[in-house]
C-alpha cells in the first residue's frame, strides 16, 4: 500500500510573522489508499492529530479514483464539471488536467491571490510530471512533487524546478 501525504495551502501571513491575524493557517493532508486500521501503526500521526482533537467520524469522496478525486480537490468541482475522468490519458491524468487549462485556477492559485504562501509536498496528479520534469504548476511557492519509482523507493522529486533522486 502506498500512502501519500500532500500539504496544500501551507501557512498564511500570520505564521510568517507578518502580523495578519485575520488569515487562518490552512494545512490539508491527503492520504491515499489508507484504511482506518492503518492508524494503529502510525503513533506519531495519532498523537499529533487525533489525540489533539482532530477526528473525522465520516469520510466522503467525489470520485473513488485517484486522479479524478485529486482534480476535484484542486478545483472544487465534481468530476462531471472538470472532466478528469480517469487516471490516465486521454480522459485523465495530469496532461488532461493541463490541457483543459485547470492548472491556472486551483486552490493554490486562489490562496496565492489572497496572500497565502502555498506548498505541495508529495503526489500531485497521475502522470506527473508529464514531459517536463522541472515544471512547477502555477500558484505554488514551494513545490516538492514526487514522481517515478515504485512505491517507497527509487523515486524522484521536483524540488522547486530541480529534479533530485
Amino acid at each position: 500500500m502506498l500512502i501519500t501525504l500532500t500539504l496544500l495551502g501551507l501557512s498564511g501571513c500570520a505564521a510568517l510573522g507578518q502580523g495578519d491575524d485575520e488569515k487562518p493557517n490552512i494545512v490539508f493532508i491527503l492520504a491515499d489508499d489508507m484504511r482506518l486500521d492503518d492508524f494503529e501503526h502510525m503513533p506519531q500521526t495519532r498523537q499529533l492529530f487525533a489525540e489533539q482533537g482532530l477526528v473525522f467520524e465520516n469520510a466522503f469522496v467525489t470520485h473513488s479514483v485517484c486522479c479524478p478525486s485529486r482534480a476535484s480537490i484542486l478545483r472544487g468541482q465534481y468530476t462531471h464539471n472538470h472532466r478528469v475522468l480517469t487516471n490516465r490519458e486521454p480522459q485523465g491524468g495530469v496532461q488532461t488536467f493541463r490541457d483543459q487549462g485547470h492548472e491556472d485556477s486551483t486552490v493554490a492559485t486562489w490562496l496565492k491571490s489572497e496572500g497565502y504562501r502555498t506548498a505541495l509536498i508529495g503526489k500531485y496528479l497521475n502522470g506527473y510530471p508529464g514531459n517536463d520534469e522541472t515544471r512547477v504548476p502555477p500558484g505554488w511557492d514551494e513545490w516538492y512533487g514526487r514522481f517515478g519509482g515504485n512505491g517507497y523507493y527509487d523515486y524522484q522529486i521536483n524540488d522547486n524546478g530541480t529534479t533530485v533522486s
